[in-house]
């Protein structure tokens, strides 16, 4: 049967059936809701709400790693008009006819919101008239996510959220410090406005500013008794080029707060006499004190509210590494600032991270500042500490509950530090992935793991939203990591064995294991096996899908004889690296 001739029949049913009585649907032509406007679609639309339950369906949070698929599952009641899929990613809105299914599957690769599934039903004795059924599915992306889709910047360097309570209340303020200029940003990544004039550096007060080279930012302290205005509460910037701080309103004007500009030095005193040289790092406590890393004089200033400027730590002449208190203390190329959950300061130094309590003692924490490495502690016990070389030029700094958050710029990744335990992880990136590109999270899984990886290129500022996101900026983008909101459960792989407790080198072994997981469906996900020497080398790799809560087998080969091991990543549904490992004689 021709095509031509197809479609001539299927037009002559749908005519028979007009004079029949039948009234022939699409499921677009339907009076939906749309959830962007808040609409219904059609003309003059007769619709009544109805839910068995009495409120909306509400499903569980699902948590899917990046790119991986996540099935949406629901109840079709037989008859159904139409249903429609929507949901909005980013600042777009996507809409699908599922009429019917019941299920469909999503390879999510963007922060997801709204994700609501409608259905429409006839009314009885009123063909014109639809009950509606609304399904929310509540949805979160695990891994590093573009927050902006075209940022259009030459350079973003320092991250800040500010603002606070509802979640449209808040912004995300960027420097673009080649541009010289501020982004203000909303939680969905649409631009609300751009600060400066790109490519003009200057000093220019009021609403309509210009600044140079701007680096850091700092939030103001919210507070909900006071109008954020249209752009929520304001920051603090360190208007590195200019050698001052500045403050950005809630209505885009930016204020000198400190230092004078164009005039680099060193001077404390009242704000406006005192002097800075290449301010950069920055932070603002509950009480309105602002904290600056003073790159270019090495040490770390102070100003108070309504107060002067002092100095806490180090001070101009003879940079260096030393610990101490207050002017006895050296640094050697201060960067990112934070406040830690302990109220102490944690500033990058070079190719390491300082302590400095609000008295002014300064420890080293973490990395050797004039030695540049890479190591996690993972799997070996041992903490990197301090004097160990295991960052390489670190920017940004952030905290985050009992964590540092760092971006490690030379080596094209975001390691965790943990507080408590002292242990260092790689959140996402590695030292041999030196192009930016979202994808899942490392989160302490070593060795290159493929292409489902995220990759950085060169991180620089670092910001914790409220909701627990952490966006960054690196290369020319502006990014989201997004590693919270995890589902308990088993999730480690199970029952890795070899077929015997020694192989010959060079001779197939085999390996199985059943790796446990919450769907039920066995969905495809990524893993890797490596079989390793005794002496650590990596004799061969095994990379694939595999099915979840399915049995799996594969053969690899050993090199050289002695206690060699057989390790296993598994990716899981939502993103998150596992890993099992046994030993086993090579001879």
């Amino acid at each position: 049967m021709s095509r031509a001739f197809a479609s001539l029949v299927l037009k002559g049913i749908c005519l028979l059936g007009f004079s029949l009585g039948w009234r022939v649907l699409q499921a677009e032509d339907l009076p939906f809701l749309d959830l962007a406007t808040e609409q219904r679609t059609g003309s003059n639309p007769c619709v009544q709400f109805w839910n068995p339950d009495g409120g909306q369906l509400w499903a569980p949070r699902q948590i899917v790693g990046y790119g991986l698929p996540l099935a949406l599952r629901w109840n079709s009641r037989p008859g159904v008009a139409g249903e429609r899929l929507s949901y909005q990613v980013g600042a777009t809105w996507v809409r699908r006819d599922v009429t019917g299914r019941g299920e469909v599957i999503l390879n999510l690769t963007d922060p997801v919101s709204r994700c609501t599934v409608e259905s429409l039903h006839r009314g009885a004795g009123r063909p014109a008239c639809y009950l509606s059924q609304l399904r929310g599915f509540p949805i979160g992306v695990r891994g590093l996510l573009p927050l902006m889709a075209a940022p259009a910047m030459r350079e973003p360097f320092g991250v800040a959220w500010v603002g606070g309570g509802l979640y449209q209340a808040r912004r995300c303020l960027v420097t673009d410090r080649q541009s010289h200029q501020v982004w203000i940003v909303s939680p969905i990544g649409e631009r609300l406005a751009v600060l400066g004039k790109a490519g003009e550096p200057g000093h220019r007060d009021g609403p309509d500013p210009r600044f140079n080279g701007p680096t850091f930012l700092a939030a103001v302290a919210w507070n909900p008794q006071c109008d954020p205005g249209f752009y929520g509460s304001g920051g603090i910037l360190a208007d590195t080029g200019n050698h001052v701080i500045r403050e950005l309103a809630g209505s885009g004007e930016a204020v000198t707060l400190t230092g004078a500009p164009g005039q680099a030095g060193y001077q404390d005193g009242e704000p406006r006499q005192a002097r800075f040289r290449e301010p950069q790092g920055l932070v603002m406590d509950a009480q309105g004190t602002i904290y600056v890393a003073d790159r270019g004089n090495g040490a770390i200033r102070k100003l108070a509210r309504q107060g002067p400027v002092t100095t806490l730590a180090g001070g101009p002449g003879n940079p260096g590494h030393r610990d101490g208190w207050g002017p006895q203390a050296r640094f050697l190329a201060l960067r990112g600032l934070t406040l830690g959950p302990d109220q102490a300061l944690y500033v990058v130094d070079g190719h390491a991270v300082r302590r400095i309590t609000l008295e002014g003692e300064v420890t080293t924490l973490l990395g050797a500042p004039d030695q540049a490495g890479f190591q996690d502690a993972w799997p070996a016990p041992e903490r990197p500490g301090p004097g160990v070389p295991c960052l390489r030029d670190p920017c940004g700094i952030a905290a985050k509950g009992e964590c540092l958050l760092l971006a490690d710029q030379g080596n094209h990744a975001i390691r965790e530090f943990n507080l408590r335990t002292g242990t260092l992880k790689t959140l996402a990136g590695d030292p041999a992935l030196e192009a930016l590109r979202p994808g899942l999270l490392r989160d302490g899984v070593p060795g290159p793991l493929g292409e489902a990886y995220a990759g950085l290129g060169t991180p620089r500022g670092l910001g914790v939203c409220e909701s627990g996101e952490l966006t960054l900026a690196a290369d020319a983008s502006v990014m989201q990591l997004c590693p919270q909101n995890l589902p308990r459960g088993p999730q480690e792989p199970l029952l890795l064995q070899t077929d015997a407790p020694w192989v010959v080198r060079d001779a197939p072994c085999g390996v199985a294991w059943l790796a446990q997981g919450p769907s039920q469906g066995g969905r495809l996900l990524p893993y890797t096996l490596d079989f390793r020497n005794a002496d650590g080398t990596l004799a061969l790799r095994l990379q694939g899908t595999a099915r979840e809560n399915q049995a799996v087998r594969r053969e690899g080969r050993f090199s050289s004889p002695g206690p060699g091991q057989v390790v296993l990543t598994w990716v899981t549904a939502q993103g998150c690296s596992r890993s099992a490992r046994v030993g086993i004689q090579v001879q």
